[in-house]
């Protein structure tokens, strides 16, 4: 014979009768003795018992009773406001807690109804505060009124004894088909705690969401209602629904018709057993059987993925296949959207978003992030042993407030502090400080430190020294990029825009690819691991059916840009030879320069303004004849290039940056550039070998390498044949030839390697 005890909360009626609540099932009954109560209670946690065992059990073991006070404003609520009394009422509210069978802590709270799950002892007044709080602010004055007329409640128990013979042969039999069905394409919600809780979890709180998870739970658990959280994304919405999740089981444990399951899949699992032509919609067809049979909810991830799985368009897709099911069979559905998702599927299957209702979550404002952050750190305290410097917090919200624009609060500052916990962690640090905060956000974004703070100045001979290095006889080109990466160290540029839109303009081989590269570095090679530099070729795009190529297919697929634009927000975008792309083509980038976003047809949206926009163009190079080195006056790029775009597309460009032809002496410059990068080349590193090249040697390479028409691009040809190919086959001649310095030369016409003598 086992025995289970129960928490039994209860609270005479003041008419002879006594109400009980059992904590863990929800049951309550009533009756004019409190055994006789019991007795009611226990014949229904027998029957519990023996259909289902596991899931009967106290979820609450060692129970107490927390007594909650609080002062609170009553207000009222009217159609022109909200009016609140300048005088703060007392009260007192109930919480029973004790220790769950899995490890950590439970509480449910009678008023509001709530249950939560928590590690600490020292979080529950915390958490229970937060909850009262929330649901208070709801009430109007009467509501408060009759809150305050109830009678104080008791904690009692409630003692069920069963064989444990009993127990085996009421375990649960094998999952029905219906069951089985489900757990091959979907989860099943909420889970059991043991199944979710760890030592290193944290609670199951939507913080700051609170009257979110109830408008969820009003339309979803009780009008029964299909259902779309719509929020941009890290606004909260999964967590919002999987605390509502968690409420409606809880509640419908108590009704006739037993707890409510949710089951959690999505549109590519369901369809994605199909193995022939059709068999999606039987798949479909079957998982309906299945939901219906067992009382089960849907709950779907990636709303838009409905609409374009399946067949070849909205019209054929699994969305448009289960609409008639949610309008009449009764089967319910849960899913969360985008705002712009949510348009998109408007425009493309109207009659099926018409069979939802919406909760929107919008982004959290700076008072209740600034809150959300300081709990995530007080638990990442308590269950890591790694303290918060003060100040890191404030500088993390800053941070990704200011350059995080593709991701939306708190969703961005609960990823980020546990990037800087898994950061601290990984140093075997007990402390998370300012260091480690900017160290991470480097390592995320790629931008330098010197960008980051405002406290450190930007140094114009470190500016100066990092682009004259990499480009060479451009100097009014460079001057321009000056000016961009200016702007932005002053926080000036346009936050919803691209950080700078520029056009670089000049012939072929002058250095445009090359400053685009040094400006991607400059700007965000300090962490990234990722080449931060998104080169597009837009002479692939001459005929408009080939923007496919650029935003996606029909079929859901994203184009080149928007995949690799997600994967790297933080980037230089460089559009190479813009003016051969076909006219239709830029009304795409039009929204890209002007809002910073680029949606495509299923309303899934890319950020850009993370991004430094390049557009190269050889417009107006025959201008003039060039023969030989540069001579003349230059061509007036900044005419040419606004008579060639229209002025909507024109007037989203930031600046016109003229590249000339090569001087003589640049050409010479140049050529020393490339001899002395062959330094750093791995065989010669590895040996220890330096290099030495004579003056006639970088004559004959500049002489050679030069083309009037391909600028300076074939010297990098000409250094490769003529002087890599040389140390080459001297260095497999002469293995031994370590720690020494070669002189590089001509002679007689031909490149000739030998070891450097004084």
């Amino acid at each position: 014979m086992e025995a289970l005890t129960y928490p039994l909360l209860c609270r005479s009626l003041g008419n002879g009768f006594v109400v009980g609540h059992l904590v863990g099932p929800g049951y309550e009954a009533v009756n004019d003795e409190v055994e006789a109560l019991k007795r009611q209670l226990a014949k229904q946690v027998l029957r519990d018992l023996r259909d289902d065992p596991e899931d009967a059990r106290p979820e609450i073991l060692g129970a107490a009773l927390k007594v909650v006070k609080l002062a609170v404003n009553p207000s009222y609520r009217e159609k022109d406001g909200v009016y609140t009394s300048s005088i703060p009422v007392e009260l007192s509210l109930h919480a029973v807690y004790g220790k769950t069978p899995e490890g950590g802590y439970s509480c449910f709270m009678p008023f509001p109804g709530r249950s939560f799950f928590f590690h600490d002892p020292a979080q529950l007044g915390t958490l229970a505060e937060h909850f009262a709080r929330d649901a208070l602010s709801r009430l109007a004055p009467d509501e408060l009124h009759r809150l305050l007329l109830l009678p104080p409640p008791w904690l009692d128990r409630l003692v069920v004894r069963y064989r444990s013979e009993e127990r085996k042969r009421s375990r649960p039999q094998a999952l029905s088909p219906a069951e089985q069905e489900l757990f091959e394409v979907a989860e099943r919600f909420p889970r059991r705690q043991r199944a979710r809780s760890g030592p290193r979890a944290f609670p199951e709180v939507a913080w700051e969401r609170g009257e979110s998870v109830a408008e969820v739970v009003e339309k979803a658990g009780r009008e029964k209602a299909n259902l779309l959280v719509v929020g941009e994304r890290g606004s909260g919405k999964s967590a919002v629904l999987m605390a509502a999740v968690e409420e409606i089981h809880r509640s419908s444990r108590r009704s006739l018709q037993g707890p409510a399951w949710f089951w959690r899949t999505s549109a590519r699992r369901i369809t994605g057993r199909a193995k022939w032509f059709g068999e999606w919609q039987g798949k479909c067809e079957q998982l309906m059987t299945s939901l219906r049979e067992t009382n089960g909810i849907l709950w779907v991830e990636a709303f838009s993925d409905l609409l374009r799985t399946g067949g070849q368009g909205p019209e054929d897709s699994v969305g448009a296949f289960l609409a008639p099911y949610l309008r009449r069979d009764g089967i319910q559905m849960l899913a969360e959207a985008t705002p712009a998702e949510l348009e998109a599927a408007r425009t493309l299957l109207p009659g099926f978003t018409e069979l939802f209702r919406t909760v929107r979550v919008e982004e959290m404002d700076k008072t209740g992030v600034k809150k959300v952050m300081e709990r995530f750190g007080e638990l990442m305290e308590r269950d890591f042993q790694v303290e918060w410097e003060e100040g890191t917090l404030p500088l993390s919200y800053k941070l990704l407030r200011r350059f995080v624009k593709h991701e939306t609060f708190p969703g961005k500052a609960a990823a980020f502090l546990r990037d800087c916990l898994s950061q601290a962690m990984l140093r075997g640090r007990a402390l998370v400080d300012e260091e480690i905060v900017l160290e991470t956000f480097v390592e995320r974004t790629g931008l330098p430190d010197f960008l980051l703070r405002d406290d450190v100045a930007l140094d114009e001979g470190d500016l100066r020294d990092f682009f004259s290095r990499r480009i060479v006889g451009q100097d009014e080109a460079l001057e321009s990029v000056y000016d961009t990466v200016r702007v932005f160290k002053a926080v000036l540029n346009d936050p919803g825009k691209p950080v700078a839109t520029l056009v670089f303009a000049g012939p072929t081989g002058v250095g445009k690819t090359a400053c685009a590269r040094a400006l991607a570095e400059y700007f965000f090679g300090r962490g990234q691991k990722t080449d931060p530099l998104v080169r597009l070729d837009m002479s692939e795009l001459q005929h408009p059916a080939q923007i496919h190529r650029l935003i996606g297919s029909g079929a859901g697929e994203p184009g080149k840009l928007i995949a690799q634009v997600r994967e790297r927000p933080f980037c230089v975008l460089l559009l190479d030879e813009i003016e051969k792309a076909h006219p239709s083509i830029f009304d795409a980038l039009l929204t890209v320069l002007d809002e910073g976003t680029l949606l495509d047809a299923y309303g899934r949206s890319t950020d850009f303004r993370n991004a430094v926009i390049v557009m190269t163009t050889n417009l107006g190079v025959g201008a003039r004849p060039s023969i030989g080195f540069a001579s003349g006056s230059p061509p007036d790029y900044l005419s040419i290039v606004k008579k060639f775009f229209r002025p909507e597309l024109f007037n989203r460009i930031d600046r016109v940056l003229p590249f000339k032809p090569l001087e003589a002496d640049v050409i010479d410059r140049i050529t020393r550039k490339e001899l002395e990068e062959l330094q750093g080349r791995e065989g010669l590193v590895k040996r220890g070998v330096k290099l030495r090249f004579s003056d006639a040697l970088r004559e004959h390479v500049a002489a050679r390498g030069f083309d009037p028409r391909y600028g300076a691009r074939p010297l990098q040809r000409a250094v490769e044949r003529l002087v890599v190919s040389a140390l080459a086959r001297y260095l497999l001649e002469h293995p031994r030839d370590r720690d020494c310095t070669l002189s590089v030369g001509l002679l007689a016409g031909e490149v000739r390697v030998r070891r450097f003598s004084r």
